[in-house]
């Protein structure tokens, strides 16, 4: 149980690291580099599986999802250091309360939304693989890999949205 608890944190850490470093990407519009992030996921955890396939069970599968967002993490902070650098360097006179009247307003669905999504994914492997069979799970996960790829490919939400309404604000739509 105690091994269990400590994968799973570590697995939240990663994920909570890879967030913070995709936020930075996103909100400097880094489109290229947010495509890289999710490709090296991907292919870091096919890798791994392809290499270690004789070995798989539930924990080393665990290891490998952490991995492999170490892998995108490391690979997002080379493009997100140096934003994080400049906004360092950057003197800004802040409002108070900001970020509590933007997460009152905008922020708290979408944040329980992406935080339910990240803790349901894995038992929705575990229910394909009570209702239907081992090879269903196999089935879904190589589609679910498939679909974030070419999803990756056009990071519509997390780039074009923003362009799109920062064009719209400044009417030259």
């Amino acid at each position: 149980a105690l091994a269990v608890s400590r994968a799973l944190a570590d697995l939240l850490y990663a994920q909570l690291v890879l967030n913070a470093v995709q936020l930075f990407l996103e909100g400097h519009e880094k489109v290229k580099e947010l495509s890289i992030l999710q490709s090296v996921e991907a292919a870091a955890r096919t890798a791994l599986v392809v290499v270690f396939a004789p070995y798989l069970d539930i924990w080393v599968v665990l290891l490998f999802h952490i991995i492999a967002k170490c892998a995108a993490t490391a690979t997002g902070l080379v493009s997100a250091v140096p934003i994080m650098v400049s906004l360092i360097r950057t003197r800004i006179a802040s409002e108070r309360n900001i970020l509590r009247s933007i997460f009152k307003s905008y922020g708290k669905w979408d944040i329980a939304r992406g935080f339910i999504d990240e803790l349901a994914a894995p038992f929705k492997v575990w229910l394909i693989k009570y209702f239907v069979s081992v090879e269903g799970v196999a089935v879904f996960d190589f589609a679910q890999k498939v679909f974030s790829y070419a999803a990756g490919a056009i990071p519509l939400k997390s780039a074009l949205f923003p362009t799109i309404s920062r064009a719209i604000e400044r009417k030259e739509v």
